[in-house]
């Protein structure tokens, strides 16, 4: 399914019908306590907390601003991203199905006409029917766990489609239902549909990139050709001419998940224009830890030098978004040493 996909992506795509247009005005009051449209990490983990203290009516109030307002953070994500990621973190793979549905309840008691009650219960199903399949290759799943599992999805995937699902058609239920679609053997709906329909209405929420990739690395059937296919198609694809930066951030997401640079496909000479793009136009200290990062590991003092001097001192401490065997101080050690400053 990953090779044809990727294909299916790719080809016959009308470049005309996509379109970083029509955005609307952010909505009101949806700015400071919780909601940093300077940090996208930092709202995400804000709201992660509200979750675990079981304050839903603020996290009520948070989560519509994400989900309602096409207002984008300053590195480049959609609102609806980030609180897609706060169900993505809290609602896991493995995690305590009872004690989640417990918390939902708890949600229910205090709003009882959330919208988000619905959502939140479909995320439990799918994280549910993966506690069922485990992490083990095909191969080495029992083939009741395998059926469980695509059984579960079944139900989650009904559940995301249903016409009693109230953010059916949004951004995070077309990250769910692709989600599901992409590990379901026999899914109601059509991968290429809801990925296209959902990059053409929400190009900014990089997670349906992201769930494209993950699924077609070598290690899942695909290869580091299909990879670089789609970065590569995909980061043609721009709201404004001089706009390079998608390339770095997915290739960025692939290399942060432990895969080796010299195995990918990755071009370093359009990597280097595209990680200036991704700092001139989505100014951040996560992008400039990124560039510095990547700096480091091709051994490229005058780049590394370049981002690393305008971090904080508490910055560059961070290690979280540093290339594996990369950190500030590996980097200032043997940096320094090899180029003789």
């Amino acid at each position: 399914m990953t090779i044809k996909l990727i294909f299916i992506l790719i080809l016959n795509l009308s470049l005309s019908q996509f379109s970083f247009a029509n955005e609307r005005k952010p909505l009101e009051n949806c700015d400071g306590i919780y909601i940093d449209w300077k940090n996208y990490q930092s709202t995400v983990d804000a709201l992660r907390l509200i979750f675990r203290k079981e304050n839903f009516e603020m996290l009520e109030k948070k989560l519509y601003c994400l989900t309602d307002s096409s207002r984008y953070f300053v590195s480049g994500e959609a609102g609806s991203s980030a609180a897609y990621r706060v169900f993505r973190k809290e609602i896991f793979t493995g995690v305590n199905v009872n004690k989640i549905s417990a918390k939902i309840s708890a949600w229910k008691s205090q709003i009882p006409g959330s919208s988000f009650i619905y959502f939140a219960k479909a995320r439990l199903k799918y994280a549910e029917a993966w506690g069922y399949r485990g992490t083990r290759y095909a191969n080495y799943t029992p083939k009741e766990q395998i059926d469980l599992f695509q059984s579960t999805l079944a139900e989650a995937e009904r559940a995301v489609l249903s016409s009693d699902n109230p953010l059916k058609g949004t951004a995070i239920s077309n990250n769910l239902l692709l989600a599901i679609i992409l590990d379901s053997n026999q899914p109601i709906s059509d991968a290429r549909t809801v990925f296209d329909n959902s990059v053409k209405k929400w190009p900014r929420h990089f997670a349906f990139y992201e769930l494209i990739l993950s699924r077609i690395v070598p290690k899942w059937g695909g290869s580091w050709q299909a990879v670089d296919q789609f970065i590569s198609f995909w980061s043609k694809q721009k709201n404004e001419p001089d706009d390079v930066s998608m390339y770095a951030r997915l290739y960025y997401g692939i290399h942060k998940s432990g895969y080796s640079l010299e195995k990918t496909k990755v071009n370093l000479e359009v990597l280097k224009t595209s990680l200036v793009s991704l700092n001139e136009k989505f100014p951040s200290t996560k992008h400039k830890i990124i560039a510095a990062s990547y700096a480091c590991h091709y051994k490229d003092y005058q780049a590394f030098m370049l981002f690393s001097k305008e971090l904080s001192s508490v910055a560059k401490q961070r290690k979280n978004y540093w290339l594996k065997g990369t950190t500030q101080a590996i980097c200032d050690s043997t940096l320094t040493a090899k180029s003789g400053h």
